[in-house]
């Protein structure tokens, strides 16, 4: 049986890497630079509202997000580039791998939070990930957020299917992304 529970740091840190690395099926490193880039930012930011999915085997999937992504933005921007330097410039320079500042999106007011959600594929087609969506939206609403949104590769139509299953709506796109936001009542139980 699968449970969402809460991420352990720094003990869960490796497992969360693996699984994210599991859930882009295999397309990078289970840990190190690829997990640095993006799943431990939203993990490790001071307003985390990382939560995984936690069974006999470990951990499965996991929803990482921010209840506030310009405070996000600010403190990648300031903090966790910083961090990637420090950890793996060298291979950064002789990679060519520019660290790119990110940038509050347009629509940030309207949904001031953002998440990733990551499910192992071992995992996949049971709702888990509908039941990480519905956890992190009852925690936004819990604390006033008014909607929160996710970035979706523009390949994966499977994904756009699910978030728009789930009562998301497209709300901007940009070359190879498309952007679904959720708007949350305030207050949800």
């Amino acid at each position: 049986m699968m449970e969402i529970d809460l991420l352990r740091l720094p003990e869960d840190r490796e497992e969360l890497c693996r699984t994210a690395a599991d859930a882009w099926e295999g397309r990078s490193a289970a840990s190190g630079l690829p997990g640095d880039l993006f799943i431990m930012p939203f993990a490790e930011h001071p307003s985390s509202l990382c939560r995984v999915l936690r069974g006999p085997d470990g951990i499965a999937g996991c929803i990482a997000g921010t209840e506030n992504i310009a405070k996000y933005v600010w403190w990648y921007n300031t903090r966790w580039i910083e961090v990637l330097q420090q950890r793996y410039g060298e291979v950064l320079e002789e990679g060519g791998v520019e660290l790119d500042e990110k940038q509050v999106p347009s629509f940030a007011e309207a949904y001031p939070a953002s998440a990733q959600v990551y499910i192992a594929p071992k995992a996949r087609r049971n709702g888990y990930a509908k039941r990480l969506v519905l956890e992190f939206s009852r925690l936004l609403s819990e604390k006033g957020i008014p909607g929160w949104y996710m970035e979706v590769p523009g390949h994966c139509t499977e994904t756009m299917d699910f978030c728009s299953a789930l009562g998301f709506s497209l709300i901007a796109w940009k070359r190879g992304v498309r952007f679904f936001g959720k708007q949350l009542p305030s207050g949800i139980q």
